[in-house]
């Protein structure tokens, strides 16, 4: 099925994709996904994080392991995911633990009004 911006709907969901979009594209991917939500409705985003000095091992070493790859990029930071929200006209309302150990989580934004 095609979402299109005519059509919104309630919610939008998309899990583990982030790392698989060149950084430079990011914006451009939150602002269509923005695009597919009607007013006041969410975006929820499934993915690791990554990781700061204080981060669990495994999501410093999964954060590298993207990176070395041609078709792979580096996890999103937390201020990055605020940003491209804010810009995509959604407003973040939480970051909730899914794996700590692996860093990942479950990021929630509602489409402003």
């Amino acid at each position: 099925m095609e979402i299109q911006p005519d059509n919104p709907q309630d919610m939008v969901m998309m899990n583990n994709v982030i790392h698989y979009i060149d950084l430079e594209k990011r914006q451009e991917l939150f602002n269509e996904l923005a695009s597919w939500v009607r007013e006041e409705g969410m975006l929820s985003i499934i993915t690791p994080i990554a990781g700061g000095s204080d981060s669990p091992p495994f999501a410093n070493v999964f954060n590298s392991f993207f990176s070395s790859f041609d078709n792979l990029y580096r996890l999103p930071e937390r201020e990055e995911l605020a940003e491209w929200g804010e810009q995509a006209g959604l407003e973040l309302l939480s970051i909730q633990t899914v794996i700590k150990e692996g860093g990942w989580y479950v990021v929630h934004y509602e489409k402003k009004s």
